[in-house]
């Protein structure tokens, strides 16, 4: 009985020997591969990192419970894994375009972006919602804890999803979204973002969009530089926007003094219309979406108004209508107020060639009058209902009869000084 329990002693003693060796060799391990990877750091900042340098990285995104944070600001511990040339000089001017779904932004938007000095960037708060509801709320981040909204959130978002002003958390979120856009900060985006950035083939984005074909989170860093160079290559940055409320817009203005304000907004009969047949509601609802609409549309206009007192050399208001009918006139006068200059000769060109995106809902027709023909005359009665507050501020004319709607010779519009 003795010698058992002296054997047992034995064997406990051997045991914690190993373990006690096991310990010390991965200290010593672990404190030479920390030391090793400053060192390169310092040695080669300028190499593009290896698929297998950054798989720790890797191995952190896809297991979000074992990422370590930093216990003060919760910051991910992945500086060793970021590239220098992730940098961008901060644009000399960042322009703002703000609009509605089938206003024609993507039109104006696609002629501003053939000007080479300016960086474009379509419709993001758009992908974000669209993500944010697919994903219930789950929003994936290269350098960020990866982020998430509240059930409430999400409620709340559906039930008023004309703009995102429906809650506060997807305000904030819209504002730090195009903040980060207009910055060039592009590791401060989230992965879907990042995802629909080179939109309608855009040529600036044009490397970076073959570079993420294979879709996995290291190419996605690898490749994240092409984007810092496309944005260093210009001095301008541009983001078209809709569904972003123009008060968010205004505490960007406040926030950014290089910060330029475009406002785009087209009769709303035709805007509705168009909506409808692109499947944005159905024809049952037109009611409540013209109420909702407008009632938003009425909101951002009292905004549009403060803005102009205070940031008079700031912010320009265009009328889709104006736009379509004398398009370089109105680029020109744009361009002065934006400080761009000169319009250039390229851009004149393209606008006379009359090109458009091959299949863009949102891009100009060759009757901007077309609706007019194709709305049912009851439809146009139950905008009017509910927006003739706005048709006095824009400009726009109740439409009194059928053949009035019809007669698309005869202007619905009128001078208005309002903004």
């Amino acid at each position: 009985m003795v010698l058992s329990l002296q054997k047992i002693k034995i064997y406990v003693a051997v045991i914690l020997f190993c373990y006690l060796c096991y310990f010390i060799q991965h200290f010593i391990l672990s404190t030479g591969n920390m030391n090793c990877m400053v060192g390169e750091r310092e040695s080669k900042r300028a190499v593009l990192l290896k698929d297998e340098s950054l798989e720790p990285f890797y191995r952190h995104i896809i297991d979000q419970r074992k990422i370590r944070q930093r216990k003060k600001t919760g910051d991910f511990k992945m500086e060793p894994y970021r590239d220098p040339r992730w940098r961008s000089r901060k644009p000399e001017l960042q322009i703002l375009l703000v609009s509605y779904i089938n206003a024609g932004s993507t039109y104006l938007g696609n002629i501003l972006r053939q000007n080479t000095r300016i960086f474009y960037v379509y419709h993001p708060v758009v992908v974000l919602l669209d993500y944010i509801e697919e994903y219930r709320g789950e929003r994936m981040y290269l350098y960020k804890k990866p982020g998430g909204l509240r059930r409430k959130d999400l409620r709340e978002h559906r039930v008023k999803n004309s703009t995102t002003e429906s809650n506060v958390t997807m305000k904030q979120l819209s504002k730090d979204l195009i903040n980060d856009f207009l910055d060039c900060n592009f590791t401060a985006l989230d992965i879907a973002s990042l995802t629909n950035l080179p939109y309608y083939h855009n040529a600036q984005t044009r490397n970076f969009s073959n570079c993420i074909l294979d879709g996995s989170l290291v190419i996605y860093i690898k490749c994240l530089k092409l984007l810092y160079e496309a944005c260093n290559n210009t001095d301008v940055t541009l983001v078209n926007s809709v569904q972003l409320p123009v008060k968010t817009a205004m505490s960007l203005l406040i926030q950014k003094p290089e910060l330029k304000l475009i406002y785009l907004y087209r009769d709303p009969r035709a805007t509705l219309w168009t909506q409808f047949n692109n499947g944005v509601y159905k024809w049952a609802t037109l009611k409540r979406k013209a109420k909702l609409f407008c009632s938003s549309l009425l909101k951002d206009l009292m905004t549009a108004q403060n803005i102009t007192k205070m940031f008079p050399n700031r912010f320009v208001s265009i009328k889709y209508e104006d736009l379509v009918r004398d398009t370089k006139d109105t680029f020109r006068s744009m361009y002065q107020i934006l400080g761009l200059g000169e319009l250039p000769k390229d851009v004149e060109d393209y606008i006379t060639s009359g090109k458009r995106i091959v299949g863009c809902s949102d891009c100009v027709e060759s009757d901007h009058n077309a609706w007019r023909l194709g709305m049912p005359y009851e439809g146009a009665g139950i905008i009017d209902m509910n927006c003739a507050r706005v048709y006095k501020k824009l400009g726009y004319e109740l439409i009194t009869g059928q053949e009035h709607l019809r007669k698309v010779n005869q202007t619905l519009e009128f001078q208005s000084n309002f903004l």
